[in-house]
């Protein structure tokens, strides 16, 4: 059997209830000479039988399994098993449209390049899960455009939350393989993709951007990533830092400017979910006290570097302002309020007094 013309690797963790929308939508592809590398990295719900019955019926199908080692490291290994010409980086709550693939190598049979990416668009959690071959929004005429790296990175300066989405993931990119020889995900990373296209990009790679819609994307969960503070948002504080140095290497001011305000909300936005995450989080004063020191950090880079833009970043300023402001409020006036009890406290109350003559009948009783 000759190998592939593309390998499509997807990192899974208990997916049992998305894995089908997903991976029915890139075995319907219309171009048939792919293979789909899963790597199952330690599920411990059903999502591993799901994928061994598919096995029986789809040997295009390729199952690994890592036990819990991250999806960097499954990444790695997916990339060391596939055959394909060309590599493209799935993942599950992602849908391809039926001619996606096919669409790619038509593109690349006329024009020469490292990367090839598309565009994307969002549907419900609902059509989502009633999954039929999905019919891309109606857009204007294809716009083909070819960038070098530098101006590819620029792309995640732009004020559009799309736009920066569109760049820096990578479910919606075909890759050539040859590029990705020496290659590797950095495993120390909960994010590894974002940090993949800035190490992908320090060469000089030629890229096609098509302005096609054949992705389609479903906020999975979107309501409690909204609220609920993950550590993998220090992944993006990071990332967005090493874009400001990149940038400002580049002498790039208005890129320069853009991101640091992109790295201000987001930090505004972590601040936010610190507020409601008491439960969840063992490092919450330490983890407050970081992201208030970046923020007065940008806030004054920002200040001294652009004082005639304030109007684009001194909304957040109050709004951050009245985050602290409420905390000492509180903080000042305790008994008007009644905080939930940490997890430590549930568990055990750390100023109980410790009575020798309760323990000692508590062991006797047993």
């Amino acid at each position: 059997m000759n190998d592939p013309q593309i390998s499509i690797i997807m990192p899974v963790f208990n997916v049992e209830e998305n894995i089908y929308p997903t991976l029915k939508s890139i075995l319907d592809q219309s171009l048939e000479s792919i293979e789909v590398i899963i790597i199952d990295d330690g599920s411990v719900d059903n999502t591993n039988k799901i994928l061994k019955r598919y096995l029986r019926f789809d040997s295009r199908i390729k199952l690994l399994e890592t036990d819990a080692e991250g999806e960097a490291f499954a990444q790695n290994l997916g990339l060391q098993k596939a055959k394909g010409k060309y590599i493209m980086f799935f993942k599950v709550g992602m849908l391809m449209s039926s001619n996606l693939l096919e669409y790619f190598l038509q593109i690349l049979n006329t024009h020469k390049c490292g990367i090839l990416t598309c565009d994307y668009f969002t549907i419900t959690e609902k059509a989502f899960h009633n999954y039929s071959p999905i019919e891309p929004p109606l857009q204007a005429q294809e716009k083909l455009m070819q960038l070098d790296s530098n101006q590819y990175l620029e792309n995640l300066s732009l004020e559009s939350t799309h736009d920066f989405i569109h760049t820096c993931v990578l479910w919606n990119k075909l890759i050539d393989k040859s590029l990705l020889t020496n290659f590797e995900f950095d495993t120390n990373k909960d994010l590894p993709n974002p940090f993949a296209i800035q190490k992908l990009l320090t060469s000089h790679i030629p890229i096609i951007t098509s302005t096609q819609k054949l992705v389609a994307t479903a906020p999975i969960d979107e309501y409690l990533e909204q609220i609920c503070f993950s550590y993998n948002e220090l992944d993006k504080i990071e990332f967005l830092q090493n874009l400001l140095a990149y940038f400002k290497k580049a002498n790039n001011t208005t890129a320069l400017k853009n991101i640091a305000i992109k790295l201000l909300d987001l930090l505004y936005k972590i601040r936010l979910k610190l507020n409601n995450s008491r439960l969840d989080i063992y490092d919450l004063d330490e983890q407050k006290t970081a992201i208030n020191h970046k923020f007065s950090s940008v806030r004054k880079f920002l200040k001294s570097r652009y004082p005639e833009n304030q109007a684009e970043y001194s909304d957040y300023f109050d709004k951050y302002k009245k985050i602290l402001d409420l905390e000492n409020y509180i903080a000042n006036h305790p008994k008007l309020y009644n905080p939930i009890p940490t997890l430590q406290e549930l568990v055990y109350n750390e100023d109980e007094e410790y009575n020798e003559d309760d323990e000692k009948l508590k062991t006797d009783e047993l």
